[in-house]
């Protein structure tokens, strides 16, 4: 049986509003979670993701029924239990909220994606234990370890540089609104991001993962750093406190490796294509950097009537 999120032919609650915009997002083809004009109908289908284009606009907020649909990534390389034990507070997993999310260290989207979850966070009045886990999924497995020059990788895969310059600004300006510093200028290298992914599984068991992730994105973005080498890697774990050497001597081994292409082979299995992709409490809430009200709604269907959200006047941000 197919449990579809709601499009705008499929029945909904009264008052549940279909998502009107289109989502922003990465994939492998031209760096957009979703073809202009177009949009996609996800559903569930024997704890599979399913993705139809429909050529309607989208709403890709939670299932009908929450409680019978399948956990998507429980038992993903066997790490939920290590998942749960990140937040040092009361271990009651129905009242936890565990948000994991697919991404890629080169997807602008997914960075923005991670701010608007953290205004929508603000607006929320709940006191269930947080978890966020990043999880992998690379946009471009078959780079060169050194990475490509950006602007002749751009080229190649967009058409022309104008377009390419294009979409950065669309992103610039996105990000400003948020607070958010994209120096495109300054990015010279588009990196292999198998290492980053790594670092990041690592970071998982000292829970300084979510804090690393933006340390990551705000150094490729911003920074114009080349978070594909190893040092650099290294020096941003250690902006973040994790020790220096440890993490350079994990990066130097083969450590997390299989683990980390494992959730990737595993998330393509069931059909990711694109990224950032939003799973609260395991049950997949939807793709693309949406508004905070959109996660709002989500984290309201995930936890019922514990959560309550003031206006800030954060509006579509």
């Amino acid at each position: 049986m197919v449990r579809a999120w709601f499009d705008d032919h499929h029945a909904r609650p009264p008052g549940r509003r279909a998502l009107t915009h289109r989502p922003a997002g990465c994939n492998n083809s031209n760096g957009r979670g979703t073809p202009p004009a177009r949009s996609h109908l996800i559903a569930i289908t024997q704890n599979k993701i399913v993705s139809k284009a429909s050529g309607r606009s989208a709403s890709s907020i939670l299932p009908l029924a929450l409680t019978d649909v399948p956990r998507w990534n429980q038992g993903v390389s066997g790490r939920r239990s290590l998942l749960i034990s990140q937040t040092k507070l009361p271990l009651d997993l129905m009242n936890l909220l565990i948000i994991d999310i697919y991404s890629d260290l080169i997807c602008p989207w997914c960075y923005i994606g991670r701010r608007r979850l953290g205004e929508a966070l603000k607006r929320l009045e709940f006191s269930e234990p947080l978890s966020i886990v990043w999880r992998p999924f690379e946009l471009n497995p078959n780079l060169p370890n050194s990475g490509l020059d950006r602007k002749a990788y751009r080229i190649a895969k967009f058409g022309s540089w104008e377009r390419s310059q294009a979409m950065d600004r669309e992103v610039a300006e996105t990000g400003k609104a948020l607070g958010m510093a994209f120096d495109y200028d300054r990015v010279l290298v588009t990196p292999n991001t198998l290492n980053g992914h790594r670092l990041l599984w690592w970071a998982r068991e000292t829970g300084s993962q979510d804090s690393l992730a933006e340390a990551l994105f705000r150094a490729y973005f911003s920074e114009g750093r080349d978070v594909g080498k190893l040092e650099v890697l290294a020096d941003i774990a250690a902006e973040v406190g994790l020790s220096r050497e440890q993490s350079r001597r994990f990066l130097e081994s083969d450590g997390g490796r299989e683990e980390v292409l494992a959730e990737e082979r595993e998330a393509r299995r069931r059909g990711l294509n694109s990224v950032p992709f939003f799973l609260f409490n395991a049950i997949p809430a939807f793709a693309g950097a949406q508004p905070p009200d959109v996660f709002v709604e989500a984290f309201r269907q995930v936890l019922g009537a514990k959560v309550k959200a003031h206006d800030s006047g954060l509006g579509s941000v």
